[in-house]
């Protein structure tokens, strides 16, 4: 115990979980492959870093252009240098979110220990870095990590009364991910509200006013619809609920009657379902045993936090510190635009923020057990320490291997290395290889368009970059149709099950040689790729 109140007075204890976070996710970041979110991420910023244009041709886009929807482009600015320095690779666009990540680890503990005590402060971060959510979206080219960064910050520098960094920086957060332009507003004004007191009214007021004017061209995206189409596909008021609605009056013998539109409405619907959202997130199996379902997001069986967690509850109403009204209004308000969306009461994705609250609440519990309860401290963290290493090896050992589906598996071993050929032909029957063949053939320093059209080659639809067809309709057969048209050192990269049947192996496909070959880590054929000759 005398060594770890050492630590905890000298700071040196917050220096090992930074630098050994840091190791750890610096020694795996390449560990999953990219999938297309992320190499879209890279894709964009290569573009910028060449031409100050996103890969649609915009100039300095404040709302990005991609392939699949309009993103905030905060992240993809700010990794240009690690692109420039770097190159475009997997490193480059993952580092960004690792030192996001350390840093947000360091403000953390800084907010936590000037509202508390030093010692909440480091157990609170001490969380917070084994958090399994944060853990897994840190090394990942999430938007999600620099939201955080910026969030925990700028509420920092806000008690520091550095009102116009503060302000600053919470105007950058509408530029990194969408749940910010309902969390942020909310948080801002109860800090502007709690503190109203002691509150340089004047000093306030003119530091916002650059801020408001950085926020003006969102606000002009959000009313041309750049940057509110995503909102308007996933949120629990489009016409989906209006459809569930008119199912349910259907069954009435009259559905227009004044009971069914008492008990059968859009707004006692969609108040439901912000309500079960809601109170989703809060669930002790989100939290601490499923987490996501998305298993890009979760890994299988484990929640945001490692389950010994869950049995140190009880500790934090006994601390005086957890009544911290910053982190419970957190607490309160880190769902809502979760909620808004639908199944949001479990996407990790927008309850990003949720961790910090609940990090901060795990370690004003195990403060107090650290004071008051010794044994039962050692106990728990030799059970955490297990749990620990037990999600490392599932992480390290099984997590791939299971889920290889949800990652851009294959991709870089499929696109890295094409022989020299006269034309490409991608077989792009999902919309799926667009994006990673840009990323590993470095192509988007040039305008791009995925728009599918009829008679791109021949009679196929698709679209075209360069020599490279991708084709999203064969109309027939794929290899006959090949085999019909190709010449000469022309190039086909052709999927397993939807171009060729079975596990055919095309090594004596006549007229071809079989230049790669593709495989899942159960070594069953993904792509085939071969050339004409």
């Amino acid at each position: 115990m005398f060594i770890l109140k050492t630590l905890i007075k000298n700071n040196l204890f917050l220096i090992i979980i930074v630098l050994t976070f840091f190791i750890v996710k610096l020694s795996s970041i390449s560990f999953l492959p990219l999938f297309n979110d992320e190499m879209d991420v890279g894709n964009q910023t290569f573009s910028l870093s060449n031409n100050l244009r996103d890969y649609r041709g915009n100039f300095l886009p404040t709302y990005l252009d991609s392939f699949s929807e309009s993103r905030a482009p905060l992240l993809m600015y700010l990794s240009i240098p690690f692109v420039k320095f770097l190159g475009l690779n997997p490193i480059s666009v993952r580092l960004p979110s690792i030192i996001f990540a350390c840093l947000s680890l360091i403000y953390f503990y800084l907010l936590v220990s000037k509202l508390t005590t030093k010692s909440i402060g480091l157990f609170s971060t001490f969380i917070l870095s084994t958090s399994i959510a944060f853990f897994h979206y840190s090394g990942l080219a999430f938007e999600t990590s620099l939201l955080i960064l910026l969030i925990i910050s700028t509420t920092y520098y806000f008690y520091l009364k550095k009102y116009f960094l503060s302000l600053f920086l919470f105007s950058l957060t509408f530029y990194t991910y969408n749940i910010a332009n309902i969390f942020v507003p909310l948080l801002v004004i109860f800090l502007f509200v709690s503190n109203y007191q002691s509150i340089d009214k004047r000093k306030f007021f003119l530091s916002s006013l650059l801020p408001i004017i950085l926020c003006l061209p969102l606000l002009f995206q959000i009313v041309t619809g750049s940057a509110s189409n995503r909102f308007s596909l996933i949120s629990i008021f489009n016409q989906n609920q209006k459809d569930s609605i008119e199912i349910k009056r259907s069954s009435a013998t009259n559905p227009y009657s004044i009971p069914e539109k008492i008990f059968h409405n859009r707004f006692q619907s969609t108040f439901n379902t912000f309500l079960n959202n809601y109170i989703s997130s809060f669930s002790g199996d989100f939290i601490f045993l499923k987490g996501d379902p998305n298993p890009r997001h979760s890994v299988p069986s484990f929640g945001l936090f490692l389950a010994p967690l869950f049995l140190i509850i009880p500790f934090c109403f006994f601390s005086k510190n957890a009544s911290n009204k910053l982190f419970i209004f957190w607490l309160i308000i880190s769902p809502i635009a979760a909620s808004l969306t639908q199944n949001g009461g479990n996407h990790l994705t927008r309850l990003f923020p949720l961790i910090i609250p609940l990090s901060f609440f795990f370690g004003c519990a195990l403060d107090f057990i650290f004071l008051k309860f010794k044994i039962i401290f050692i106990v728990f963290c030799l059970f955490f320490i297990y749990s620990c290493f037990s999600f490392y090896h599932e992480y390290q050992t099984h997590y791939l291997t299971n889920q290889y589906q949800s990652w851009g598996y294959g991709y870089q071993q499929l696109f890295s290395n094409l022989p020299n050929h006269q034309r490409l032909f991608v077989s792009n029957l999902n919309y799926d290889l667009v994006t990673p063949f840009v990323f590993y053939q470095k192509h988007s320093n040039q305008i791009l368009n995925d728009q599918s059209t009829e008679n791109i080659f021949q009679d196929f639809s698709g679209f075209k970059i360069n020599s490279t067809y991708f084709i999203t309709n064969w109309k027939g057969n794929t290899l006959d149709q090949i085999k019909n048209f190709a010449q000469p050192n022309d190039l086909f990269i052709l999927k397993q099950l939807k171009d060729i049947p079975g596990d055919m192996d095309l090594a004596n496909f006549d007229g071809f040689k079989l230049i790669n070959q593709i495989k899942d880590p159960h070594q069953t054929l993904l792509y085939q790729v071969i050339l004409k000759e």
